[in-house]
């Protein structure tokens, strides 16, 4: 084997050690990206001086509610029934879905709500009568 071909090969197992090593550094998850997660549920609780909020949540897997506690991003955006509100409109016992961020690990763990979609039965009711009929 010659000086030029043994130079070759050294060149090309380098590059390929940064390409393999460049490759698994790219492979892995990326934590400065936040997870999000969508719940469906009920409102259990609103403490507005504490920011904390809680929900029903029926877990699959366990077979049962539970009550998740959270809270509410500053920048919230909360619709009902598709116009939107405030977080001051929401009530206990509303039906929510709830797109949140988690945030911390392990007993730390938190959902942090961006976005709150309530759903609230519409009651019709009947237009008042302008006059009264005629006979």
């Amino acid at each position: 084997m010659t000086a030029t071909e043994m130079r070759w090969r050294w060149l090309a197992l380098v590059l390929g050690t940064l390409v393999l090593v460049g490759g698994l550094a790219g492979c892995g998850k990326d934590d400065d990206q936040p997870e999000f997660v969508e719940r469906n549920g009920r409102v259990a609780e609103i403490n507005r001086e504490t920011g904390v909020v809680k929900m029903w949540y029926y877990h699959p897997r366990e077979k049962k509610e539970l009550v998740i506690p959270g809270r509410l991003d500053p920048n919230v955006e909360v619709f009902i029934n598709g116009a939107a509100a405030t977080p001051d409109d929401v009530m206990i016992d509303d039906e929510v879905k709830v797109l949140g961020r988690i945030e911390g690990s392990g007993p730390n763990k938190q959902l942090v709500a961006v976005k709150v979609e309530v759903t609230r039965p519409v009651i019709e009711s009947a237009p008042a009568a302008s006059a009264p009929a005629s006979q």
